[in-house]
């Protein structure tokens, strides 16, 4: 953490400098020899740098920090992150810099939208994801920019199959609902037993008694309850409701014959 705390002060300090830059050349007829177009990408590109470094702060999860600051800790850095996307998205669609620098702009709005798809990618939107990935593919191929083609395309077959993965698990997971599945009514049983106050959620204590009573032994220590409740937590809020439970409880089941589905289709 304290190298990405780095790299962002000196990309900010960057981005001052430029910043001091474009107002000597509005200001000061001895600067107006400097290209005003290249400190507007220059300024673009530190943006894209910065909110990376942000997206992996976001996904940083220091020793000892419970599952709620965790969550509170992702949303900040993820939303300074899109606010650094959001900026160098509005240079590249700069009408006046698109005259005169097209292809840059061009590639700069396709490298925003794979920068953006990677932010959703950690925050676990897949679906979002692809759609960032196939504009950013979309503006790639507009300029022929080869070597990003290909990245972006391998990225995007890599997700398309847990895109599958995740489709499977949930039909399995709801299948396994259905019926009155006796393994769901005791494993909800328990759930109800150990939410004691009745909120259809369950918190790090409450997960602990219930991980006891369907047979987790030893008993999870602190840091493995916040670790299988941040695991649980689809939703980020915190705590975990039975259908997050349940949809773990099934996983390694599931997961399996998910994995055997992806071979039988490979292997076709």
């Amino acid at each position: 953490m304290e190298r990405l705390d780095t790299s962002e002060l000196e990309l900010s300090s960057c981005m001052d400098k430029l910043k001091n830059l474009g107002f000597l050349y509005q200001h000061n007829a001895n600067f107006r020899s400097l290209d005003s177009n290249t400190n507007q990408l220059a300024t673009g590109a530190c943006l894209l740098s910065r909110g990376s470094i942000r997206c992996q702060k976001a996904a940083v999860r220091a020793a000892g920090v419970d599952n709620t600051s965790f969550q509170k800790h992702r949303n900040a850095w993820a939303t300074k992150a899109n606010e650094d996307y959001d900026a160098a998205m509005l240079i590249f669609m700069d009408g006046k810099l698109r005259e005169v620098e097209e292809r840059q702009c061009r590639k700069g709005q396709a490298s925003t939208f794979l920068s953006m798809g990677k932010l959703k990618y950690v925050q676990g939107l897949l679906q979002e994801t692809k759609t960032d990935w196939t504009y950013a593919l979309d503006l790639y191929s507009e300029i022929d920019d080869q070597a990003s083609i290909q990245d972006v395309t391998d990225l995007l077959e890599e997700l398309e199959l847990e895109l599958d993965k995740a489709n499977f698990i949930k039909s399995r997971t709801d299948a396994m609902s259905k019926h009155g599945n006796k393994e769901q009514q005791s494993v909800k049983a328990a759930f109800h037993k150990f939410d004691a106050d009745n909120s259809g959620y369950m918190d790090a204590d409450e997960f602990g008694l219930l991980a006891v009573e369907l047979g987790t032994e030893p008993s999870l220590r602190s840091e493995e309850l916040e670790e299988g409740l941040l695991q649980l937590d689809q939703d980020g809020t915190g705590d975990i409701s039975f259908q997050e439970f349940w949809s773990w409880w099934c996983s390694d089941k599931v997961e399996q014959a998910a994995r055997i589905a992806q071979q039988t289709n490979l292997s076709n």
